[in-house]
């Protein structure tokens, strides 16, 4: 973690200096990008919730098919709110109030928002179901929205991170 805040003194340090740019507004921008990136998915999830043909027809002996579609539902809430946080502290915080706790939380929340998309790499076909296939997005294009979210996200915490120890 040591040297991931190094990197964000850095980033900011970059921004500031070298730029000439408060490293907020290049943060809000960041997020900006990445709650935009991340809604696009979280809106494509809201859509699997409303589609018939999402449900796990087998799933408990045929008794709660829509299942996926609740934890799609689910999905996109919980999708949605990790991205409005992160949003509303950059964008609504007063400066005196981004402290090095609220940078930890900026981080867990989208450790925790982008770890579901990114860990299940972690186990490769067959390891996590056996003779499952890889949890991921079904298309490319997705998961390079996602790729998107991501790193404008880390990079916004990053640049910003001095505001939240200053």
């Amino acid at each position: 973690m040591a040297n991931l805040l190094s990197i964000g003194d850095l980033a900011a340090d970059f921004v500031l200096h070298t730029l000439g740019v408060d490293p907020l507004v290049v943060g809000r921008g960041l997020i900006g990008v990445s709650f935009l990136a991340a809604g696009r998915s979280t809106l494509k999830t809201f859509q699997h919730s409303r589609d018939l043909s999402f449900e796990a027809p087998k799933y408990r002996g045929g008794k709660a098919p829509q299942h996926t579609r609740y934890h799609a539902f689910r999905g996109a809430t919980l999708a949605l709110a990790a991205s409005s946080v992160q949003a509303l502290v950059m964008f609504l915080a007063p400066r005196s109030d981004m402290n090095p706790t609220v940078y930890c939380a900026q981080w867990v929340l989208a450790l925790g928002h982008y770890g579901g998309w990114y860990l299940p790499y972690l186990f490769p076909k067959g390891t996590w179901v056996e003779g499952g296939a890889e949890l991921r997005a079904p298309v490319w294009a997705a998961e390079y929205g996602h790729m998107a979210a991501m790193l404008t996200n880390a990079l916004a915490l990053l640049v910003t991170k001095p505001l939240y120890f200053a």
